[in-house]
C-alpha cells in the first residue's frame, strides 16, 4: 500500500514540475496595446465588473514589449498613463504605457 500512494505521489510531483516549466516558458514579457481609459486593478474596478467606458483600439496593434527578469503571471494594473507589472524577479515594474520605458 505504501508503495503504491509513493508512486502516485511521485507521478503528480513530476505532472507539477512539467506544468511549471510550460508555464515559466511562457509570461516573460509584458506587451501593450493602445487604450484611453485606466485600468487600476483586476476586473478594472472595486466591483470587479470587468467593464469599462474607453473605446477598443481601431487596429490590434502591439505598442511595445518588456520583458522582466523573472515569470510574470499577474495582470497589470494601469493608471494616469503608467503600467504596473509584478514579476517573479521580486520586482514591480512601472512602464510609460504609451512607450514602455
Amino acid at each position: 500500500m505504501k508503495r503504491g500512494k509513493l508512486k502516485r505521489a511521485l507521478a503528480i510531483a513530476v505532472i507539477v514540475v512539467l506544468c511549471l516549466s510550460v508555464f515559466s516558458a511562457l509570461g516573460l514579457q509584458v506587451e501593450a496595446q493602445q487604450s484611453s481609459a485606466d485600468w487600476p486593478m483586476f476586473h478594472h474596478a472595486a466591483e470587479h465588473t470587468g467593464l469599462t467606458t474607453s473605446t477598443v483600439p481601431m487596429t490590434n496593434r502591439t505598442l511595445w514589449k518588456f520583458t522582466t527578469g523573472g515569470k510574470v503571471f499577474s495582470s497589470p494594473a494601469v493608471s494616469d498613463g503608467v503600467v504596473y507589472v509584478g514579476s517573479f524577479d521580486g520586482k514591480v515594474y512601472a512602464l510609460n504605457a504609451l512607450t514602455g520605458v
